[in-house]
């Protein structure tokens, strides 16, 4: 009960919280773990942090799965979008590529990456 309590604080519910525990606690079928879990996923930060180096996921919607690719922005905002009966976070970030010993700034979306395990920032500076 003690991290309900603290979920409802955590969101503003500070007046009625012996109500509002007392009555999430009869919702049906949503149980106080459950209700910790979508917190949980609702607050999480995304993934990967300004200069870490990422790489697009092999069955991604980016091409270049394998090629580093620079984290310079991470924007606070995230977006859902749901997958069959999952939802998926999604942040918005600026990542720099080198293209033809140019480097290039584009857009990204958090979830078509994932860690670029070939080299870290004291690799390259």
């Amino acid at each position: 009960m003690q991290q309900l309590e603290q979920l409802f604080k955590a969101l503003g519910l500070n007046e009625g919280l012996d109500e509002c525990i007392n009555c999430a606690s009869k919702l049906p079928g949503f149980t106080q773990t459950e209700m910790l879990k979508a917190y949980e996923f609702d607050t999480s930060p995304c993934p990967f942090k300004i200069d870490q180096f990422i790489t697009p996921k092999k069955d991604g919607r980016v091409i270049g799965a394998g090629e580093p690719h620079r984290v310079m922005v991470v924007y606070d905002q995230m977006q859902l979008q749901m997958v069959g009966q999952s939802s998926v976070r999604e942040f918005n970030m600026i990542v720099a590529q080198v293209i033809d010993n140019q480097v290039r700034l584009f857009t990204a979306i958090s979830s078509d990456y994932e860690p670029y395990l070939g080299m870290t920032v004291e690799d390259v500076e």
